[in-house]
């Protein structure tokens, strides 16, 4: 045998195993998956429908479903009852419709990479139709009081029929709204004062739960012949014999108030006044472009 040969040959095996050695050492190892997460902001209700904005984090699939909040979702239920996202990016845009009116909902996100998932949730609620089953108000206006000494409070009081006021065409509705506010309203010239926006809530008198904008609490109260009589939110009924009916906003669960703006020089005071002493309720909207009256000239002007 040539030695000579075979150390040539050896020397070439030596350095093919070396090459592949090499090539073994030089793989870079694949990066395992990572942990997918997924944040829900809901951005805007209506009546029926409700957007929302997804944030993600190494997401490939984006599954979600709307439920109503009575009921509850794992992640089989979402992948199988759910609406799958043709695109995922780090932000996905959802358009929520078909929903119910003033329905409490839950939104259920199932992000997923690979065999590695996240399930997130948010609860929303959609708008009341403020029109559906409502007395529509023909007529009324705001008066701006000024300060109110007792309560440290700008009173404006909100008056409103269901007919032309000073008509007496029975049957008719008149419906109070005292509203307090922490800030004088803004005064647009020596007459007229600036509409509020935004929930009236229960004023207590006891100073829990103050807002911005809260509406005095209605109570039954007899007049100085023992006649019944009311004080504070409610509403009034007169018959067709022209028969006087009083009723009170005393439910402060259930007493929903808002003054919206319409966006185009009106603006609509909605909502549902509930009377729990008479188990009687009343549903109202009222749209208007008029401005708060200053009633007391000398001195709400400078309030």
């Amino acid at each position: 045998m040539n030695f000579r040969h075979f150390g040539t040959i050896s020397s070439l095996f030596m350095l093919l195993a070396a090459v592949s050695c090499s090539k073994d050492t030089d793989k870079t190892p694949e990066e395992p998956a990572q942990e997918p997460f997924a944040a829900i902001s809901i951005t805007e209700t209506g009546i029926d429908f409700a957007k929302a904005t997804v944030e993600t984090e190494n997401t490939a699939e984006l599954t979600w479903l709307c439920i109503p909040a009575s009921e509850k979702a794992d992640a089989d239920r979402i992948r199988t009852e759910g609406t799958e996202a043709a695109e995922v990016s780090e932000t996905v845009l959802l358009d929520i419709t078909g929903l119910t009116q003033n329905t409490d909902y839950t939104l259920y996100v199932l992000a997923a990479n690979g065999d590695m998932q996240f399930l997130a949730s948010a609860p929303f609620k959609t708008e009341e139709d403020v029109t559906a089953d409502a007395l529509v108000l023909a007529d009324g206006f705001m008066a701006y009081d000024g300060l109110d000494e007792a309560s440290g409070m700008y009173r404006t009081n909100i008056m409103m029929c269901s007919q032309e006021m000073g008509s007496d065409n029975y049957p008719y509705y008149d419906v109070l709204i005292y509203v307090y506010t922490a800030e004088p309203l803004e005064k647009v010239d020596d007459y007229y004062r600036a509409v509020p926006f935004g929930d009236v809530t229960p004023f207590y008198t006891n100073g829990q739960g103050l807002t911005d904008m809260m509406y005095y609490i209605g109570q039954h109260v007899t007049d100085s012949e023992g006649e019944p009589n009311m004080s504070g939110s409610g509403w009034v009924y007169y018959d067709e014999n022209g028969g006087v009916e009083y009723y009170v906003a005393d439910d402060t669960d259930n007493t929903r108030i808002s003054i919206a703006d319409n966006g185009d020089g009106t603006y609509t005071v909605s909502g549902t006044l509930v009377d729990k002493t008479m188990g009687e309720e009343l549903k109202f909207v009222y749209t208007d472009d008029k401005l708060v009256f200053s009633i007391d000239q000398s001195y709400a002007s400078n309030q």
